[in-house]
């Protein structure tokens, strides 16, 4: 009886040795070969295009914004007078941040909530309003649908993001072994004499449009 379990658990054991070698392999690994990917991981800098086409809108220019990596887009429509801003976030921690700062689930005193809206294959936004301008507000994805809650970025990130194509690049150190890359895009419209909801749907029919010009710009790894 003591030989047939000596039989039995010998091969577990040697398959349990090879999980623990090739684990602690692949870590000793990556950090030989590759100790300084956070260095280069802060030099990322996403490059902004000058003008992008947007359809139905007469293109006013484009300006950097005060970030490290950021453009404001103007443009006309008759008298509305739309603006995107774009920031490009390759930072966990900073787009944590982000995601609280716009967090449609915490709502400000005296405003009313945001609204959470969800488009098939492209992903979630929201609309809101905020001193007489209408806002909607999205992270676009190098992978998988647009979020706007961490919850749902960070299900995008494992979901669709973790391949294993990217565990060889990740083991010579040329990339995270999971993405945190985003593209923030803020779209907004003066009310003036409109409704929000009306402004909305402006917002969103632009919405669309940027989407489908942007999502392909994050070059996948």
């Amino acid at each position: 009886m003591e030989l047939k379990l000596t039989m039995f658990w010998k091969p577990i054991r040697v398959s349990l040795l090879a999980l623990t070698f090739g684990g602690v392999f692949l870590v000793v690994g990556k950090s030989v070969l590759a100790p300084t990917f956070s260095q280069r991981q802060t030099t990322n800098v996403f490059e902004f295009p000058t003008d992008i086409a947007l359809p139905g809108w007469q293109s006013l220019g484009s300006q950097p914004l005060g970030e490290p990596s950021g453009k404001n887009y103007k443009y006309q429509q008759k008298d509305l007078k739309l603006e995107i801003g774009m920031r490009y976030v390759d930072s966990s921690f900073e787009n944590e941040t982000l995601f609280r700062e716009y967090n449609p689930l915490v709502l400000s005193p005296g405003k009313p909530a945001p609204i959470i809206r969800q488009r098939k294959a492209m992903g979630a936004y929201t609309l809101s309003v905020d001193e007489k301008r209408a806002y909607l507000r999205a992270c676009i994805n190098p992978y998988g649908d647009s979020a706007i809650t961490y919850t749902q970025f960070i299900q995008n990130r494992y979901a669709a993001g973790l391949q294993f194509s990217r565990l060889l690049p990740w083991i010579m150190g040329k990339e995270s072994l999971l993405d945190n890359r985003c593209l923030w895009a803020h779209l907004s419209l003066p009310i003036q004499n409109s409704s929000p909801e009306k402004a909305y749907q402006v917002l969103e029919d632009t919405w669309v449009l940027w989407y489908k010009a942007w999502h392909f710009r994050l070059p996948k790894y």
